[in-house]
Order: C-alpha cells, then sequence, then structure tokens
C-alpha cells in the first residue's frame, strides 16, 4: 500500500510539471483593438499617407512600433509586395503618443517601417487611441498583391503592425489589410447648345441711351419703315440674344441678301455711305448727299449696341460704336453686330438699330430689300 502511494505521489508531480511548462510557453501580448488602416491615395504605385488608428487595450511602455507591409496575412512569412515602398515613408502627425520622442528606424526594409522611441521608452495608458501617419508610402502594382479572382480591378496586400517594448518583447500586434484599386477612367461628353433669338422692338425705345429713339415699330422678320418723307430720318431696331455653352463663343452678323428695289427696277436704296464711313468706323448720321436720282440719294444704316463689336479698331476696351449715334453701312458684306468670346447664359441682349432716309432726288416708288443674319458658333 505504501509503495501504491508512492508512485501516485510521484505521477502526481511528473504531471504538475509538465502543466508548469505549458504555460510558461503561452504567449503574454494582446491585440490592438478598433485597428484601421486608411490610405490617402489607393492606386498603383501612388505615394500618400497611410494612417493608422487603434487603441491599446492594456496599458505599458512603448518603445518601437513596426509596420510590416506583406502579401499574406500572418503565419510568420512576409513576402514583400511587388515595387512597395514603406521605408520611403516620414513619419507624420502622431496623436496619443508625443511626437518629439520618436523617430524613423532608417534601417527598414522596403516593405517595412519603423518608428523607435528616442528613449527608454513611453508609457501608454489603457484603453489609450493613437493615430500615427505616415507620409509619402509608395504602395504596390495590383498585381503585386493578392487578386480578387475576378479582374485586375484591385488587389489586397496586409500590413502586420507590432508594438514592442525596449528589450523587444512584443506587447500588441494588429493585422490590417489595405487595397490597392486601379484608377477609374471616367469620361463624358456634354453636347453644344446655341440660340438666337430675333425680337421686335416697339416704337419710342430707347435703343441707345441719351442717343438713338426708336419711330416705328417691328417684329423679328419685318422692319417696316412705311412712307418715307424727303429729309426725315427714321430708325426701327431688332432686339437679339444668344443663349449658348460653347466655350468659344460666337458672332452674329447681317449682310444684306437683296439691296433695296423699288418696283421699277432701276430704282434703289443704297448702304449708308457718308464720306468716309465703313463699318469698322461708324459716323453720325446724316440725310444722303447724292444729287443723281439712285446715286446715294436714299441710304440705309445700322447701329449695335454691342461694345465688344470692332473694339480692335480702337484700341480700347469698347468699339466705335458704344455709347454713341452712330451708324456703319448696310450692304452684302458679313457685318458683326454681336459677338462674345465666350459662352453666353442669354441675359444680355443687343439693340441693332436700322437707320434709313431719302432726299429729294429719290424716286418715288415702294421699296423692298431681303435683310439676313447670320449666328455663328466657335467651336
Amino acid at each position: 500500500m505504501k509503495t501504491a502511494q508512492r508512485l501516485f505521489s510521484f505521477v502526481a508531480i511528473v504531471i504538475t510539471v509538465l502543466v508548469g511548462m505549458a504555460v510558461v510557453a503561452q504567449p503574454t501580448y494582446a491585440m490592438f483593438q478598433d485597428a484601421t488602416l486608411d490610405l490617402e491615395d489607393s492606386r498603383p504605385e501612388q505615394s500618400g499617407t497611410h494612417t493608422f488608428t487603434f487603441t491599446v487595450p492594456t496599458g505599458g511602455t512603448f518603445d518601437d512600433f513596426i509596420f510590416d507591409y506583406c502579401q499574406e496575412q500572418s503565419g510568420g512569412s512576409c513576402t514583400t509586395p511587388t515595387n512597395m515602398d514603406a521605408d520611403a515613408g516620414t513619419l507624420g502627425s502622431l496623436t496619443g503618443l508625443t511626437y518629439a520622442n520618436w523617430a524613423e528606424d532608417a534601417s527598414s526594409d522596403n516593405n517595412t517601417y519603423a518608428m523607435e522611441h528616442n528613449g527608454a521608452g513611453e508609457v501608454v495608458a489603457d484603453n489609450t487611441t493613437i493615430v500615427i501617419e505616415i507620409d509619402s508610402v509608395k504602395n504596390p502594382l495590383i498585381a503585386g498583391c493578392n487578386a480578387n479572382g475576378v479582374n485586375s480591378s484591385a488587389s489586397t496586400c496586409y500590413v502586420q503592425v507590432t508594438g514592442r517594448n525596449s528589450v523587444g518583447s512584443t506587447l500588441d500586434t494588429a493585422i490590417l489589410s489595405f487595397t490597392v484599386v486601379d484608377d477609374i477612367s471616367v469620361t463624358a461628353r456634354v453636347d453644344p447648345t446655341f440660340t438666337f433669338v430675333i425680337e421686335g422692338v416697339p416704337t419710342s425705345t430707347t435703343t441707345e441711351a441719351g442717343a438713338i429713339t426708336t419711330s416705328i415699330g417691328t417684329d423679328y422678320n419685318t422692319l417696316p419703315f412705311g412712307n418715307l418723307r424727303v429729309g426725315t430720318e427714321k430708325f426701327g431696331a431688332h432686339k437679339l440674344t444668344v443663349t449658348t455653352n460653347v466655350d468659344g463663343g460666337y458672332t452674329v452678323s447681317i449682310r444684306m441678301a437683296t439691296p433695296m428695289t423699288g418696283v421699277y427696277s432701276t430704282n434703289n436704296i443704297d448702304p449708308f455711305a457718308r464720306a468716309g464711313v465703313s463699318w469698322s468706323n461708324p459716323l453720325a448720321w446724316q440725310i444722303p448727299q447724292g444729287t443723281n436720282a439712285n446715286v446715294n440719294t436714299g441710304w440705309i444704316g445700322a447701329h449695335t449696341t454691342d461694345d465688344n463689336v470692332e473694339e480692335s479698331t480702337t484700341g480700347a476696351a469698347n468699339g466705335p460704336y458704344n455709347g454713341a449715334a452712330k451708324f456703319g453701312p448696310v450692304n452684302s458684306s458679313e457685318n458683326i453686330v454681336m459677338r462674345s468670346a465666350t459662352s453666353d447664359n442669354g441675359t444680355t441682349f443687343v439693340y441693332v438699330t436700322y437707320a434709313i432716309e431719302v432726299n429729294s432726288a429719290q424716286p418715288a416708288d415702294t421699296y423692298t430689300g431681303v435683310l439676313l443674319y447670320n449666328a455663328l458658333p466657335t467651336y
């Protein structure tokens, strides 16, 4: 019986020793909590800030943090993602740690960024949230990480994060993933729009402040001057508006497609022909000066309120028609009455005012002509 008791005691002692050895082999470090990794730029081979955020569940004295970028999640191996360069990173801002106490470890490999304390370590309290920003980290190729199994739009790699104390013992770890995503080409086309509107203008409308007032009413497709009295000018106008999204702007021109001719075909009214006048050099209106019938005995001219018209002839910001009762000839040439170098939302309009007058040598007749507008966007 004593022998049996001794044997039992010996066996009990042996078992106790073996259990004690097993407990010693267990790891003592914990996992960082609520750990995340945010990439400033997720495109392959682009450099940007990698922001690590995690909470230390149990406080301790940390001497370094190591960030190993790997193709594998864990398991003891760490294959460098193709073209990854974490060691090129620089320490950005820190939250939860004293920035002045930490520096980069220049001895890191391309797939590793390490930062170490410049003293005996920093004490971190329980449940402290730490944010570490590493700037200028170069992402790997999509092919350098784990494929998504469908196409080459994205792939995933991992970062093994380790926090250690001054003797190199691991205090906390985390495994984080990051996804490298190919950039997306976004295309769209906006078609050009262009709307041109001609409106009639009522009689007694001031089209150029203090200078020109209409004496007849018009419609969008008529200039009905009616009966002309010798030596009495008449003014009629059109209101022009353009709405367009074309960046290059537009021009609107006028020309007399069919000259004003009487029932008797030899009778005509000429374009305004005061001495020295042209479309680029408009002059004040005057009674026709001709003495022979149908040769400068009747005139028709036009004025525009668009200050941009012919501005290059003045060397100033505004053209020669600006703010004055000046007229150019209405002839068979394409004379610009409205223009813009950019798009137009249609809120600004232009008046084109037409003047007509005859002298005593103009034959009595009924005169008709055809006036054309030409609105051209610049693409």
